[in-house]
């Protein structure tokens, strides 16, 4: 599969957008998949900071160990997920737009899976186009939560 990246503006300045996203104890809000999320061992998140995580993913549980591997405050927070489904990488690109965001996401495989569920399976064998259309289409719903969670509490 292809990267894949969507993009959306929110009405909220690029400090408030950074530090929703980078308190992973908040991504269950957003994320699609009925994500858990427990930081090992704790404290400040920074690049080389670990997560086990799980979420409800094509037809199975998605456990994975997510790391840090980009964290630029006000600017970018990248992480990659290694698991039975793979190894993948998500990326949050954060620009200022005058007191707005334009807050950028996106994924990409790095590696194949060491186990593929019946789901997964059916998946892989779309056309890239047409995989690349349904996990635009993730990242669309993702964007949309960030925004709408966001804009709330940037009223508040």
């Amino acid at each position: 599969m292809p990267r894949v990246e969507r993009q959306i503006i929110i009405q909220a300045p690029v400090e408030t957008v950074f530090n929703y996203l980078a308190d992973f104890s908040r991504h269950p809000e957003w994320a699609r998949n009925r994500l858990r999320i427990e930081q090992t061992p704790g404290g400040t998140v920074v690049s080389g900071v670990t997560f086990r995580s799980a979420a409800g993913m094509w037809g199975g549980i998605r456990r994975d160990e997510v790391t840090v591997v980009e964290f630029v405050p006000n600017s970018k927070i990248a992480f990659e997920a290694v698991g039975a489904f793979g190894h993948h990488r998500q990326e949050l690109v954060l620009d200022d737009q005058g007191g707005r965001t334009r807050l950028r996401k996106s994924q990409e495989p790095l590696g194949p899976p060491s186990h593929v569920p019946f789901a997964l399976a059916v998946f892989g064998r779309l056309p890239p186009s047409l995989q690349k259309l349904v996990i635009g289409r993730i990242l669309e719903g993702d964007l949309r939560r960030i925004k709408a969670r966001v804009e709330v509490e940037a009223v508040k």
